[in-house]
């Protein structure tokens, strides 16, 4: 099995995750909601993006190693997040600040990709 639990970026957005899951179970405001799923979606790119830049060529080999065994699980946190994201009632979050979210988190990791792969030389994201 993965160890993607030892990958604080895959922590962070599942722990994000949960709390956020747990706020609505709690009957937590929408508008709430939104503001911590805004924040984790934002956050959680950017900290991939230190990760991969202040890592060394050999743990980031590694950490990728991780996250292809584990690659659906991650990809099944990311569907959630953004269907949970997508479904937010426009009161709560219009639509423009979830598109630009939405964006920045895209590119975001396409730069974790680029450095990744020019880091390590690796062309397996």
């Amino acid at each position: 099995a993965a160890e993607l639990y030892t990958d604080p970026t895959f922590a962070f957005m599942a722990a994000g995750f949960a709390a956020i899951a747990a706020a609505n179970l709690a009957q937590a405001t929408p508008r709430i909601v939104a503001r911590a799923l805004t924040m984790m979606l934002v956050c959680a790119p950017t900290l991939r993006l230190i990760q991969v830049l202040v890592s060394s060529p050999a743990e980031l080999t590694r950490g990728l190693d991780k996250l292809i065994e584990g690659r659906l699980g991650l990809l099944s946190l990311c569907a959630g997040c953004g269907a949970s994201y997508g479904a937010l009632p426009p009161a709560a979050l219009p639509s423009s600040r979830k598109l630009l979210v939405v964006a920045y988190f895209a590119c975001a990791v396409t730069c974790c990709a680029f450095v990744l792969h020019a880091r390590t030389g690796d062309e397996r994201m």
